[in-house]
């Protein structure tokens, strides 16, 4: 026996880009592509796929299909059985390949944490009576985050009047106010 499994990533609007790494903008979609061959001598039956998405990506339903020699032209797949324990894509003779394609939504950005986040999505796939075999896409989404600066203290609980002949009036004295607080006047 023998597996081989990729996983591939690109963004919803390119075609045929596939990667295993990529960036993204917060609430961008993604699709992914896990393609499996039975690379051995004799057939793999009951073959699982499955998907395991990174916290706060989403599954876009609908979007889960499944292209193979029995499927040409693809058939779309129930929704979350990719990353909800896996779908059984059947039996494969030596050689033969299944395509299974989806897209997921990256979290918004109010789901980000400041800098850069890396969505290490693991693709798996496992024939009946065989270990598992995974293969990794990762995508790298930036969040610029701005540290507020703070306001810049103003003095207004102390004024003075200036007066005749060199002369001031103290109007208002107060210990701190406006986030300053009073430390010496030079007068």
């Amino acid at each position: 026996p023998g597996v081989k499994i990729t996983k591939q990533v690109e963004g919803s609007t390119q075609s045929n880009a596939w990667t295993t790494q990529n960036t993204a903008n917060a609430g961008d979609t993604l699709k992914y592509l896990i393609t499996y061959q039975n690379t051995g001598n004799s057939a793999e039956n009951q073959v699982i796929v499955r998907d395991n998405l990174p916290p706060k990506m989403t599954l876009v339903p609908g979007t889960t299909v499944v292209t193979d020699v029995a499927n040409p032209k693809g058939i779309t797949l129930p929704d979350d059985l990719i990353v909800q324990g896996g779908e059984n894509l059947g039996d494969f003779d030596p050689g033969a390949i299944a395509y299974v394609t989806f897209q997921v939504k990256v979290p918004t950005t109010d789901q980000l944490a400041c800098g850069q986040t890396e969505f290490r999505n693991v693709g798996v796939v496992r024939p009946q009576g065989m270990d598992e075999y995974f293969n990794t896409a990762v995508t790298d989404v930036d969040k610029t985050c701005t540290t507020p600066t703070p306001a810049t203290p103003t003095c207004d609980a102390f004024s003075i009047t200036t007066g005749d002949n060199r002369t001031v009036t103290v109007n208002d004295f107060q210990a701190t106010g406006n986030g300053a607080t009073f430390n010496n006047a030079v007068i």
